[in-house]
């Protein structure tokens, strides 16, 4: 399967997403939910297009601004007393020299520029620039398999590229519009019942423990919302893709394919962590244990519960789930 045509169908998924599951952009007035339109992918080598702005003549007032105050700096460094007169040139020969690059918010993101080497076994999303990117590092086992079964790449890279789509409208991405600017898209009941559903999420991890030590609910909760988020986008995407092309297994497991998807979902996050570096993560990592991030997410979901029997009110499929997505 290749990649571009799993997070093709990813993103197709997401854009459906909120109105079959009750989600509060469901109700949001406005174009509430077109982030995923607009955003670019960069995909081991970037296959996003480059885009051009046409705002020519606001940046050329901007260009124009930036010399002004480019002059204006020039004149006053000989008057700062605390400056000395050699330093005096080589300030103003450094400004004079200094090239302005108009990149945000009146030139478009430079959409080949990269935030992690290509070998980083990672991904990311950037909300001011409204992008995702996928190194080449993560693009192979465990998270991929370019011959693997659908339920294995799904289930891996797939929650992984839901993971990032969903950065877009989390806590902090969701006060992000389409194109990367800090201005308010949401209506005010869709941010109240956001911050409802997110505040049973941190509620949620508040109550796990490493070493006798609480988690952060707070801390992870934009990690622990994108967790669940693209867990949900993956399945209900692999199930489509299911729908098309079949099941497939894998030879000497007795798993099907949905309880696959869930045991490669929790494979990819398998660690062994010290003692020392696992308590000083809960101090400063915006991330979750790893294998908190994969029992507080698979237990908020019903298609885990479905397709592992687990008996309602058991601890991985409690009666007070947090449902988000």
């Amino acid at each position: 399967m290749h990649s571009m045509t799993l997070l093709n169908v990813m993103a197709s998924i997401f854009n459906h997403l909120p109105a079959e599951t009750d989600h509060p952009l469901a109700s949001s007035s406005g174009p509430a939910f077109t982030n995923d339109d607009a955003a670019g992918t960069q995909l081991g080598r970037n296959s996003a297009r480059q885009e051009l702005s046409s705002a020519g003549t606001q940046l050329g007032r901007n260009s124009a601004q930036q010399e002004l105050i480019r002059t204006d700096f020039i004149f006053i460094v000989p008057l700062l007393c605390w400056k000395r007169p050699p330093v005096w040139c080589c300030a103003m020969d450094s400004a004079f020299c200094c090239i302005i690059y108009n990149l945000f918010p009146l030139q478009p993101v430079a959409w080949c520029r990269w935030g992690m080497t290509p070998a980083t076994v990672n991904a990311y999303y950037e909300a001011v620039d409204n992008t995702i990117a996928f190194p080449a590092g993560i693009l192979q086992p465990t998270f991929y398999y370019s011959t693997g079964p659908l339920a294995m790449n799904y289930g891996g890279i797939g929650s992984v590229v839901g993971h990032e789509l969903t950065h877009g409208f989390d806590d902090k991405g969701r006060q992000y519009d389409k194109n990367g600017n800090l201005v308010p898209w949401w209506s005010e009941s869709s941010i109240a019942a956001f911050k409802t559903r997110a505040e049973c999420i941190a509620n949620q991890y508040g109550r796990y423990t490493v070493y006798g030590l609480p988690v952060n609910g707070h801390q992870t909760l934009g990690e622990n919302i994108a967790d669940h988020g693209g867990l949900k986008m993956a399945y209900k995407a692999f199930k489509k893709r299911v729908g098309e092309t079949g099941t497939q297994r894998l030879p000497g497991l007795d798993l099907t394919s949905d309880q696959l998807f869930f045991v490669s979902f929790a494979r990819a996050w398998c660690a062994v962590t010290a003692k020392s570096d696992a308590i000083a993560r809960l101090r400063t990592d915006v991330h979750s244990p790893t294998n908190y991030r994969v029992v507080g997410t698979v237990s908020d979901d019903e298609n885990f519960a479905r397709a592992f029997n687990c008996k309602k009110g058991s601890r991985m499929n409690p009666h007070d789930q947090c449902l988000l997505w």
